[in-house]
């Protein structure tokens, strides 16, 4: 009964004896084919020119081209010149020629 209580209290679900030697609990993930996950989310995946970026960068870049142009010009160019540059190295060689806005255009 104690070591049932132990694994109920404990945040990582540990008995006793987990605790005694030092050990850790591994769960396996529970299966989900790709076309239920997609149906769960209610979104389709990233493009090709977008797959290798993280939901908070696509937003990022969407932020920018949707304010650009209240954004004075040289304040413009340097945001415009970060984002590109944290995005560039992951994009294809195609995508990382263009200028700046351009490629965040693109994306």
């Amino acid at each position: 009964a104690l070591s049932a209580v132990v694994s109920l209290v404990s945040p990582e679900n540990k008995r006793i004896g987990d605790y005694a030697a030092g050990t850790i609990v591994v769960r396996e993930a529970k299966f989900v084919p790709v076309k239920d996950f997609l149906r769960d989310i209610g979104t389709a995946p990233a493009s090709g020119s977008t797959a290798f970026l993280s939901g908070e960068e696509r937003q990022l870049v969407r932020n920018f081209l949707e304010r650009r142009e209240g954004i004075a010009f040289a304040r413009r160019r340097e945001l415009a010149e970060r984002l590109a540059a944290r995005m560039r190295p992951r994009v294809t060689a195609d995508l990382a020629a263009l200028d700046d806005e351009s490629l965040l255009e693109r994306l």
